[in-house]
Order: structure tokens, then sequence, then C-alpha cells
């Protein structure tokens, strides 16, 4: 079995602790970070290179889609 890596970013606690509640359901998935902004999600992404990115959109300063097109040259699936 293949394990996927896996970064939740999200500002609020609360919903980064929910869903990585749920992904430790499935033993295919590993989270190996949680993040709570888009510039330290921007440097977890470059130097963990996940192979799945759990991404809210809405976020203060540095938001979800500047954090896509900031890793975009990297391969990973974006949720």
């Amino acid at each position: 079995m293949t394990v996927k890596t896996v970064i939740i970013v999200d500002d609020e606690p609360a919903a980064r602790a929910n869903l990585c509640a749920v992904i430790n359901q499935f033993e295919q998935l590993k989270v190996i970070a949680e993040v709570g902004d888009g510039k330290t999600a921007i440097e977890k992404i470059e130097a963990l290179l996940p192979d799945i990115v759990f991404l809210d959109v809405e976020m203060p300063e540095v938001n979800g889609f500047d954090v896509a097109k900031a890793t975009d040259h990297l391969s990973y699936q974006l949720v």
C-alpha cells in the first residue's frame, strides 16, 4: 500500500483539527503538517513536497489562491 502525504492549510484551528481527524481514519493518508497561514503553507509545501494539500481559500494576507499560484511549479493534488 502506498501512503500519500498530506498538508492541511486552514486559518481556523477547529477546521484543521476536524479535517485531521477525518484524514487520520485512512491508513493510506498521513498528515505531515498542519498550517494556519498562507505564507507558512508555501514554505511547508516547498520543503515537504506533499502528495495532497487540503487548502482553505479564505485566509488573511496570503489566501489559498496565492498559495496555489506560488506552488504551481510543484506536483501535488489540490483539494
